[in-house]
């Protein structure tokens, strides 16, 4: 079934409103709901009283209410899950709406999750309403059946005394896996991406009315390399997120900035990017943007890949923007970073390394300062200071 041609689906079986429709955006669909819902949510139990909204539950109610009622204002907003993850979690139940048309808990069997699992895999959803059919990624159906599971898992009997369950159903169904074989996705060598970088400084497109071209691509392609974010939080980036404190220059990110995961972030401002942005140009517009735009995204990727053309790179080592955030990661693992947070989480008594590198943030930012330039001829390798 198609996500786009079920609208008139959702209106049917969920007429109160707590659903957004299929075509909302992530944003709105986060904020959709009923006012009862919105209450709920906004309105975390108090602690030790973890089973007050129990009472009112039904193995009647349908798996959406079950959300509504008791797994989103307990488990997700009781446990301060971000937006993000609640969202993941509306998808995955849009899902299940729009296949299985939302039955009682007390029909949810092996058999019913089974055909979820198969439909699922062949669903498709479309980008936009003109846009053509596009299969549901294997690792996206992998997904929504993990958070399913989440779900389902509430309603049998607790087997985890720090995961409680309501026990609504006397056996708890089982949602199938489907495993997902994962690529290790390429990046640019230091020298491909020297090379993009020098070429840059004499390609013509975009033309900007407010920017040389070669201060564009300086701008671009310095935020993707020497701060490693996604392209849709470096298109949020303002001016006013370059501060200065502790004598050097750092780049904060607002939690609504910040695309999938909606935390915000901290980074020391690398010397070279610091130069490239010409902070001392605009001192007064600090909503102007850090990074200049240059129409839609999917225009970016084009110009993205001419740019890789003209660098010389082979067709088979032209990649999206999106490389650049592994590239980053790539230079960091090479000066390091994973041997720091190692004997970081040694030194701490840690079980997990990333437990160390997030708290002690400084380990992170003082090897990004490291980071060899981009513009070997212009700039030497800066060291941390």
């Amino acid at each position: 079934m198609s996500r786009s041609d079920s609208c008139s689906f959702l209106r049917l079986h969920d007429p109160e409103g707590i659903a957004a429709p299929p075509s909302a955006s992530r944003r709105q669909f986060l904020v959709a709901g009923s006012a009862a819902l919105a209450s709920v949510a906004s309105s975390p139990p108090p602690a030790g009283k973890l089973f007050d909204t129990a009472s009112d539950l039904s193995p009647r109610m349908t798996l959406t209410q079950f959300f509504g009622e008791w797994f989103l204002p307990v488990v997700l907003v009781g446990k301060e899950a971000t937006p993000s993850t609640i969202g993941l979690y509306r998808d995955a139940l849009d899902w299940w709406r729009i296949i299985t048309g939302d039955p009682a808990v007390c029909q949810i069997s092996d058999q019913l999750l089974v055909r979820f699992k198969t439909e699922l895999e062949g669903s498709t959803f479309r980008r936009g309403r003109i846009g053509r059919p596009i299969r549901l990624a294997r690792a996206t159906v992998s997904k929504h059946l993990k958070v399913l599971r989440a779900i389902v898992y509430r309603l049998g009997q607790s087997l985890d005394g720090r995961r409680p369950t309501t026990g609504l159903l006397s056996r708890t169904p089982i949602v199938p896996g489907l495993t997902v074989k994962f690529k290790l996705k390429p990046c640019f060598t230091l020298a491909e991406a020297r090379a993009i970088a020098a070429a840059a400084s004499s390609f013509d497109r975009p033309r900007l009315s407010d920017l040389p071209t070669p201060v564009f691509w300086r701008r671009t392609l310095g935020t993707w390399y020497f701060t490693g974010l996604r392209s849709g939080t470096v298109a949020k980036l303002t001016r006013g997120c370059v501060q200065s404190r502790d004598n050097r220059l750092w780049l904060d990110v607002p939690e609504e900035a910040v695309t999938k995961t909606d935390k915000g972030l901290s980074l020391w401002l690398h010397p070279a990017l610091a130069a490239a942005f010409g902070l001392d140009q605009s001192p007064d517009e600090p909503d102007a943007p850090l990074v200049p735009r240059a129409g839609h995204y999917r225009h970016l990727i084009d110009l993205h890949q001419q740019l890789q053309a003209a660098a010389g790179l082979p067709a088979d080592r032209q990649f999206s923007p999106h490389a650049w955030r592994r590239t980053h990661a790539d230079q960091m693992k090479l000066l390091g970073i994973d041997a720091a947070g190692e004997i970081l989480r040694l030194a701490l008594d840690h079980a997990d390394a990333r437990t160390s590198t997030t708290h002690y943030t400084s380990i992170v930012n003082e090897l990004r300062m490291r980071l060899p330039t981009l513009w070997p001829d212009e700039l030497p390798a800066v060291s941390a200071g």
